[in-house]
């Protein structure tokens, strides 16, 4: 048997991105984005919503987390995850990743990003990174 025969009846793990202009229409819609700080970090709270598109479903949850945490926290829907990393007083960067699986080894990933300040409640983050792994 040849080498080029037992590449390809190895199961295929490829990774795969997005073509970025399909995913330019793809917004995470924020609302009710609130923080509280004391001397020991800052805690977060907001409303996600995506909506549905071609390639992606909807979701609607609640996140919530700590700035002293350093990996992406797990919302209500744990599907969606999100990250605060404070800036000087008072721009923050916010994060959100969304997770789907289309087959049981299809996975898909959207995350997005944005500069905000304390004073935003309501906004609007890009997806800017869409990826996945079959």
């Amino acid at each position: 048997m040849s080498v080029a025969s037992l590449t390809s009846a190895l199961p295929a793990k490829r990774d795969t991105q997005t073509d970025p202009s399909d995913s330019r229409s793809l917004t995470y819609h924020v609302s009710d984005f609130s923080t509280g700080c004391s001397p020991g970090g800052c805690v977060y709270n907001f409303k996600v919503h995506g909506l549905e598109s071609e390639n992606t479903p909807p979701f609607d949850t609640t996140c919530s987390g700590k700035t002293t945490e350093k990996e992406y926290q797990p919302c209500e829907d744990p599907n969606i995850k999100s990250l605060l990393t404070p800036g000087l007083y008072p721009n923050w960067n916010i994060k959100v990743q969304h997770h789907w699986q289309t087959a049981p080894f299809d996975d898909h990933w959207t995350r997005g990003e944005k500069n905000i300040t304390s004073m935003d409640k309501d906004f609007d983050i890009p997806v800017t990174k869409p990826f996945g792994v079959s």
